[in-house]
């Protein structure tokens, strides 16, 4: 065994981190329009990550859900690789993948060990360039779907997220049509589809590739390089941007009544739960764009909430208001928490909500009385100042995952072409104050709500016009200039 003095060989210099630059966020445009950016963090691990600015608002009623399949599908067969290929050379350089989907967006993310930045870019680009998407890899897929949608069953919370964008932009429109299809619509999907959308929109006006841990000049070197076939445009993209639509946030409601799944009980004498009733109740707002997009994020922050039980102190949110005023005092919620869904010129905010069916007018009556309070009372200082921090904390820290410092540098240049600073959003969320908490909140309530109930029962739930009518004050001029 060598000396602990001796020098292993192949290790990377050290140097003293006063004599590193500073991390900063540095952007390339290559010809043909994609946008490379990337920010060092000195590590020996790198993540990568390709957005594509596509999916489901794109889709047409004949083609929709292909942008969730070709999510599911990546890191499959190539024209130069085969699936079990592309998993090999993933380990070879101490990769892994991960492929996200929504109503805007497409990433295909690795992370690698620094050294072969080379093989990872070639990897991602043979995945976006040259997928094959053959029938017999495509039908193992939709199988996946299907079971992972039978999973979804068991966690209704995250099926609201699903039936709220319904209820807020109508079924008809692109932004409310489903993300997740399934039955008909799923076995309807093919691999002429998807190669006609990836040929139709993921050109380099819709791109941004950005890392997080590599040296800019080498991933822009490779990545023109490996990203020079792709067209700056097409047809079809230059007809979306010329039509530009903005989808209307309108309201409405999405009602569905049909018995939960039972879980599997594996003693029996141990009886199974009892189903629920699920309640989300949201109002409108601008989104990513919405110039109070900060004070929107405190005021979500100070709602919080959770489930019933929660394993952990006041770092995990337990002082909120939603714990403090309606877990905390009423045995009978499940769950409460408030939710956002964010979209570049739209998104929602509201209250999702879990009971007994019994309780079911009642939890609606809790939910609907939390959202007007933030419309008619200043919060508390000390609410308010509570939030603010918890909000920078959690952008702080996880800001210091690697994979999380790529994926927001991508998405803010997807939809601002910049990228803010931490320290500067920071001192914008140290700015929010209770004043603007309910201008935003008074604004939010003005529009519509948007609506979603599901459960076995919901005789006891409340109609969509009682809830719309509650909130009518809110809509009066008078009331909004008072």
């Amino acid at each position: 065994m060598p000396s602990l003095e001796t020098e292993l060989p192949g290790m990377p210099q050290l140097m003293r981190g006063e004599n590193l630059a500073e991390p900063e966020t540095k952007i390339t445009t290559l010809e043909n329009g994609i946008t490379v950016a990337s920010q060092e963090d000195y590590g020996q691990v790198s993540s990568v990550g390709v957005f594509v600015n596509a999916g489901s608002r794109l889709e047409t009623k004949s083609n929709n859900g292909v942008s969730y399949i070709i999510e599911k599908m990546a890191f499959r067969s190539t024209k130069n690789r085969t699936g079990q290929e592309i998993m090999q050379k993933l380990e070879e350089i101490g990769g892994n993948s991960l492929t996200t989907g929504s109503r805007e967006h497409i990433v295909f993310q690795i992370e690698f060990l620094r050294s072969e930045l080379d093989q990872g870019l070639d990897l991602l680009a043979d995945n976006i360039l040259c997928p094959l998407f053959l029938e017999n890899e495509l039908a193992e897929v939709k199988d996946m779907i299907s079971f992972e949608q039978m999973d979804l069953q068991y966690e209704p919370t995250l099926l609201m997220h699903e039936w709220v964008h319904e209820a807020a932009f109508g079924k008809e429109t692109p932004l409310g049509q489903p993300l997740m299809v399934s039955g008909a619509e799923l076995d309807a999907v093919s691999s002429t589809e998807m190669h006609s959308f990836v040929k139709d929109h993921f050109v380099g006006s819709n791109i941004v590739i950005s890392a997080a841990g590599v040296d800019h000049d080498e991933l822009v070197y490779y990545a023109s390089k490996k990203f020079q076939s792709v067209p700056s445009t097409t047809a079809a993209s230059r007809a979306v941007a010329e039509k530009n639509e903005k989808y209307a946030y309108v309201g409405g409601e999405v009602r569905i009544e049909e018995e939960p799944p039972q879980q599997a009980v594996s003693e029996t004498f141990v009886e199974p739960p009892p189903p629920m009733t699920h309640v989300m109740i949201a109002f409108g707002m601008n989104g990513w764009n919405d110039e109070d997009l900060v004070p929107i994020c405190v005021l979500n922050t100070l709602l919080g909430g959770g489930s019933s039980f929660s394993a952990g102190g006041p770092g995990k949110g337990m002082y909120t208001r939603l714990y403090r005023e309606v877990l905390n005092y009423n045995a009978w919620c499940e769950h409460a928490t408030a939710q956002t869904v964010m979209l570049e010129n739209h998104g929602v905010l509201g209250i999702v909500g879990s009971a007994e069916p019994q309780y079911s007018f009642t939890l609606v009556k809790t939910i609907v009385q939390q959202l007007y309070n933030i419309g008619v009372q200043l919060a508390t200082e000390e609410e308010t100042s509570r939030a603010r921090n918890q909000l920078k904390s959690r952008v702080l820290m996880n800001l210091e995952q690697r994979n999380v410092l790529c994926e927001d540098i991508g998405r803010q240049l997807l939809c601002y072409q910049m990228r803010e600073s931490v320290p500067s959003l920071c001192r914008r969320i140290d700015n929010v104050t209770r004043e603007d908490l309910l201008r935003v909140a008074r604004k939010m309530l003005s529009t519509r709500p948007s609506m979603v109930s599901y459960g076995k029962d919901l005789s006891n739930t409340p109609s969509y016009t009682e809830v719309e009518n509650f909130f009518a004050v809110f809509r009066d001029d008078d009331t909004q200039n008072a």
